[in-house]
C-alpha cells in the first residue's frame, strides 16, 4: 500500500497481474465495517485496527512525540509523529496509526524481536527459572550483573542492526558469576535494545520524555525501572497492560460516538509510573559496554 496517498500500489497489480478490483476498498480504522451475528445478536463492526498501532491509540498516544513499548515475546517502539507523512530513516519505519475523519496520524516504529522471548529462553533453555515471572526476583537478588553483558540476538538483530547473521552473546563471565546475574543482564539487555531504537527517533529531531509501556513484559517493575533508566525517560504503565484489544474497542466506540479523541488519554490513565534512577555518566558508560559486546555478535554466521 502506498501510505503516503493512502491507496494500493498500481505497480503492483501490473507486475503480479492481478487487477485492482479483486482488492478490498481502503477504510479508515474507525469506520462501518458491516454487522457479525457470531453471539447470537446484531453488533455493528467499526473498529479495525492493527496491532501496534491499536497500542498506540489505547495508551493515549495522540499526540506528536508521545510514545508507547509493546513488551511481548519482542518489543515494538512506535511514536506519534502527527499528521505529516515523513520518510524514516535509520532502521525505523513510517506507518499509519490510524485515520478518523478526514485526517489521517503517522507514526514510525522500531521491532526487537527478542526481548521478552529471551526470558523464555532463560526459563526453556536453560532452565534458570520455572515461571516467566520468576527473572524478577532472580534478577533483583543481585545488585548489578557482576560484570555480565547479554545480546539477545538469538533469531539475529533486527532495528537498527538489520543483520539475520547475528547470533545471541553473554560475556563478561568468570568465576563468580551466578544465574542472577545473566538474569539481570537479560532485563539489562531488553532496556538496551529499546534504547537502541529510542535513540534512532532522538537523532531525527524528536524529543521524548515519556514512555508508556504495555504488553506482558511490561509487568516486570524491575524491567520498568531498567527502561526508565537506560531511556532516561519517565516509564508509564496502566492498569491493564493488554492495551492491543482496548484500541479496537476505542476505535469502535469513536464511530458510534460514544468517546471523543479527547477522552481517549483519560480512559487509558496510567497505574504506575518509573522515573529515572541512575545518572548519566553511568548510564552512558554501561550502554557503551553492551554496544562493544554487539559488535562481537554481528555477522557471526557468515554469509
Amino acid at each position: 500500500m502506498d501510505i503516503k496517498n493512502e491507496k494500493w500500489f498500481s505497480r503492483l497489480f501490473d507486475y503480479v497481474g492481478v487487477p485492482e478490483s479483486v482488492f478490498p476498498k481502503i477504510k479508515s480504522e474507525s469506520d462501518d465495517y458491516g454487522m457479525t451475528d457470531v453471539f447470537g445478536v446484531p453488533i455493528p463492526i467499526t473498529g479495525v485496527i492493527a496491532d501496534q498501532q491499536s497500542a498506540l491509540f489505547a495508551q493515549g498516544c495522540t499526540k506528536p512525540g508521545s510514545v508507547k513499548c509493546t513488551n511481548g515475546t519482542g518489543s515494538f517502539l512506535d511514536i506519534n509523529i502527527g499528521t505529516t507523512f515523513t520518510t524514516s530513516h535509520g532502521g525505523v519505519d513510517t506507518l499509519i496509526g490510524w485515520k478518523l475523519g478526514d485526517t489521517t496520524t503517522y507514526a514510525v516504529e522500531g521491532f526487537a524481536a527478542v526481548t521478552g522471548s529471551a526470558v523464555q529462553w532463560l526459563r526453556d533453555g536453560v532452565k534458570f527459572i520455572q515461571k516467566s515471572s520468576d527473572i524478577e526476583a532472580l534478577a533483583a537478588s543481585v545488585e548489578d550483573t557482576n560484570g555480565v553483558y547479554f545480546v539477545p540476538g538469538l533469531i539475529g538483530l533486527i532495528t537498527p542492526y538489520q543483520d539475520p547473521f547475528a547470533r545471541g552473546l553473554i560475556i563478561g563471565i568468570t568465576r563468580g558469576t551466578t544465574e542472577a546475574h545473566i538474569a539481570r543482564a537479560t532485563l539489562e539487555a531488553i532496556a538496551f535494545r529499546i534504547k537502541d531504537i529510542l535513540n534512532i527517533v532522538v537523532d531525527q529531531g524528536i524529543e521524548i520524555s515519556e514512555i508508556k509501556i504495555d504488553g506482558g513484559a511490561s509487568e516486570n517493575n524491575l524491567l520498568a525501572q531498567m527502561i526508565a533508566d537506560y531511556c532516561n525517560a519517565s516509564v508509564l504503565r496502566p492498569e491493564s497492560v493488554e492495551a492491543t484489544s482496548l484500541g479496537a474497542a476505542l476505535m469502535a466506540a469513536m464511530y458510534m460516538g460514544d468517546i471523543t479523541l479527547d477522552e481517549v488519554e483519560r480512559v487509558t490513565a496510567s497505574d504506575a509510573v518509573f522515573t529515572p534512577n541512575i545518572d548519566s555518566r553511568r548510564r552512558e558508560e554501561e550502554y557503551k559496554i553492551w554496544k562493544e559486546a554487539v559488535t562481537r555478535s554481528l555477522n557471526w554466521i557468515k554469509h
